[in-house]
Order: structure tokens, then C-alpha cells, then sequence
């Protein structure tokens, strides 16, 4: 059973007029008030009770004890309460209470001293207590949404990171992965322009064996005038002069098939259309003559120039004509044309056409003859016509199969032009 402590009540003037307006506000005051006297209450107002869900009366003259939740929370409140009041005379905060329902709240209140501090051992303390339940737990509430807001936000961001470190890795191995295949494409090209070259090694060997004769035929006939002391110095310029141009002439040659087989990473460059066609026409004339073919060059207007690769392109369009020649191989009692013509087509594009009068593509090979490994030679290999599209590809283009205006087949090399809309 609860022990009541004795209930100490002053005695109040009778003419004392401002007491009787306290009480009033003491007792309707939206607060709870109470009044202790070393940790035990001895007065409280009504909104007190409310609070803790008592009558005044049951409070009073009770100890504060029954407010807390526990001995514990009880003593650490009344130890800071008592070092606070005696250094400032004040005291208060947040804390959680117990109603006489043993129901936990969270209550504000605060102390104020009344009168001298702890005389004659005594301590009498006035409180105000304000019921903040529901703002305190939604601020915790809040605070927990927060604090789960940022942990979410932490294993997102962990999340996030990880994946980025994976798709890094991941790009790096790809680009690992296609450096090392345009590595191994550009040896590839570079062995199907040596096929090329040796299957033209005879026509080759027969344009420069005709320069070099020339030279050493000018240059004995030189030698021979000096002999027999009947040389003039005019017959010996022009000699000599003639020997020069067979020697450029045949370094000229020697020079488009090194370049033609030079092994180097693939470069791009604007260069003006109608020299490429240039070169290439010069470095497949002796084959042309060779196999009795008629090979035009059907130039641009206007200058024209292509962002390429040069020694890429040439390759691919030198294969075409090579195609061409062979597929005409069979063809007799009419003369055997390949002409390379050039225009300047719609959306910013060239058009580089290789057309001939052969017998054309049949119709079932027209989806075909572009795929690895297809082949119509008895010794092909079926790689020329895909490499030939895998270069023209890297150069941001396209090879299709067009119509000849020649009567056999056409093939066209699509590619962005390298002019400034």
C-alpha cells in the first residue's frame, strides 16, 4: 500500500486578492503543474493529473517515483535534477513517463526552484510537465524513416558502385577484347593484299621489267657512244635523261606495292577521290593488259574528297576489280570492260561503283556471295568479299550489290563523303 506523506497547506490572508488570481490559473492552466518538496509532490493542478492519469488528490503527497518507469530512470533523473538545480536553479529536458495506466510516454518538463536552495536540507521545486507524445514519436519515426532513407541510400549507392566497377571492368575487357580483334582484322587484310600482290606477280614483274629495260638499254647506248668517241654531250643528255624517267617510273611501281603491303595500324585521312583511282588504275594496269581487260576511270566533276583509310580502301576496290577480271576470264569474241566510276550520291555520300559486261551474279548467289567462307573459285577461299565489307564497315561504310550498266555485275562502295555540309 502506497504511503501518503503529510499534506502541508498554508494558511491564505483573507484580503490577499493575487493569490486567489493564481489559483485560478494554477488550476486552469493547460500545463501540468506540481509542486515537490524533496522529490515527494505535494500540490498539483488538474491538467496535471490529466496527464499522468491521475486526480490531483491521488498525487498528492506521493513521491515523484510513481512517475517514472523504472528505479533507474528515477535516480538518474534525480541526480542530474538536483546537480542541475543547485548550479542553476533550473532544470529540465525530454524523458519518457509512466502513466497510472503503466503506459510509457514521452513528456517535456522543466524545474525552477522555489526559494533558497536546499535550506535546511530542504529542496521545494515547482514543475511544468507538457504531454509530447505524438510530436516525439513522430519525430522518431521521422528520424527512423531518415536513418532507413540513408541506409537504402547507402546500399543503393554500394549497389551502383559495384556495378560501375563491373561495367568498367567489363568495358575495359571489351575494348581489350576488339583492339586485339581489329589487331588480328588488319593482319588479316594485310595478308589478303600479299595473296593479292602474288597473285599479280607476274604482271607486276612484266611492268617493271619494261622500265628497268628501257633504263639499261639508254644507259648501254651511252656507254657505247663513249666508247667509240662519237657521243655528244646533247645525244648524252637526252640519254641519260630518258634512263631517269624509266628509273622513277620503276620506283614509282616498287613504291605502290610497298605501300600496297605496308604493315602499319590503319590511319584515316582525307584524300581526294579521283587520285585514289588514280593509283589504283596505275597499279592494276599491267594486270588489265595482261588479261586483255579494258579498265576506265569515270572521275568526279568536281574535287572530291573521303575520310578513309587509303591503303583500305585501295585494297578493297583493287579485290573488286580482280573480281572482275576473273569473272570475265571465260568471256570471248567481244572486248572484256571494268570501269571504276565515282559520284557524289544524296545524304552526304560517294558511291565508288566497280562494274563489268561479265555474266554477272545469278540471282540465287546474290545473298550469298558477301558471307565468310562462300566462295564460286575452285581455289578460293571465300574470305576476299568479307574482308572487303569488314574494311569498308571500319570506314563507317557499306558494300552492296548493285545493277551493272555494263550488262554482268556491279558492286558499289557506300561512304560518307569528307566534305563540310
Amino acid at each position: 500500500m502506497r504511503k501518503k506523506h503529510p499534506v502541508v497547506i498554508c494558511p491564505v490572508p483573507d484580503s490577499c486578492e493575487p493569490l486567489m488570481e493564481y489559483e485560478t490559473i494554477f488550476n486552469n492552466a493547460f500545463v501540468g503543474i506540481a509542486f515537490t518538496r524533496n522529490r515527494v509532490i505535494t500540490r498539483s493542478n488538474p491538467r496535471c493529473g490529466e496527464i499522468f492519469g491521475y486526480s490531483p488528490e491521488e498525487l498528492n503527497g506521493v513521491s515523484a517515483r510513481m512517475l517514472f518507469p523504472s528505479d533507474t530512470d528515477y535516480e538518474l533523473a534525480g541526480d542530474a535534477a538536483f546537480t542541475a538545480l543547485k548550479q542553476k536553479r533550473e532544470f529540465g529536458g525530454e524523458v519518457l513517463m509512466r502513466r497510472k495506466s503503466g503506459e510509457c510516454f514521452w513528456c517535456g518538463f522543466s524545474g525552477t526552484i522555489v526559494g533558497p536552495a536546499a535550506t535546511a536540507g530542504v529542496v521545494e521545486t515547482v514543475w511544468i510537465f507538457q504531454d509530447i507524445d505524438d510530436r516525439k514519436r513522430a519525430e522518431l519515426a521521422l528520424a527512423s524513416a531518415h536513418q532507413e532513407l540513408e541506409t537504402r541510400v547507402e546500399q543503393r549507392t554500394a549497389r551502383l558502385e559495384a556495378a560501375n566497377r563491373m561495367l568498367q571492368a567489363e568495358m575495359q575487357a571489351r575494348r581489350r577484347i576488339e583492339e586485339k580483334h581489329q589487331g588480328q582484322q588488319a593482319e588479316l587484310a594485310r595478308m589478303a593484299r600479299i595473296n593479292t600482290a602474288g597473285e599479280m606477280v607476274s604482271s607486276l614483274a612484266h611492268e617493271l621489267g619494261q622500265p628497268l629495260a628501257s633504263m639499261l638499254n639508254y644507259v648501254h647506248g651511252c656507254l657505247l657512244r663513249l666508247a667509240t668517241g662519237n657521243a655528244t654531250p646533247e645525244e648524252l643528255r637526252h640519254g641519260l635523261v630518258q634512263a631517269v624517267r624509266n628509273a622513277e617510273q620503276a620506283g614509282e611501281i616498287v613504291r605502290r606495292v610497298r605501300r600496297f603491303l605496308h604493315k602499319r595500324p590503319p590511319e584515316k585521312r582525307l584524300h581526294n577521290i579521283n587520285q585514289v583511282l588514280n593509283e589504283i588504275a596505275a597499279f592494276l594496269d599491267a594486270e588489265a593488259r595482261r588479261q586483255e581487260v579494258t579498265l576506265r576511270i569515270r572521275r568526279t566533276e568536281r574535287p572530291l574528297k573521303i575520310l578513309v583509310d587509303r591503303v583500305e580502301f585501295e585494297q578493297v576496290i583493287v579485290n573488286l576489280v580482280k573480281n572482275a577480271f576473273e569473272a570475265m576470264a571465260g568471256t570471248s569474241g567481244r572486248p572484256k570492260t571494268v570501269e571504276i566510276s565515282c559520284l557524289e550520291s544524296a545524304r552526304n555520300t560517294v558511291v565508288v561503283a566497280v562494274a563489268d559486261n561479265g555474266p554477272g551474279v545469278p540471282p540465287y548467289l546474290r545473298e550469298s556471295i558477301f558471307e565468310p567462307f562462300f566462295t564460286t573459285k575452285d581455289k578460293g577461299m571465300g574470305f576476299g568479299l568479307a574482308i572487303c565489307c569488314s574494311l569498308i564497315e571500319t570506314q563507317g561504310g557499306k558494300i552492296r550489290l548493285g545493277e551493272s550498266w555494263l550488262g554482268g555485275a556491279s558492286f558499289e562502295v557506300i561512304l560518307p563523303s569528307g566534305e563540310t555540309p
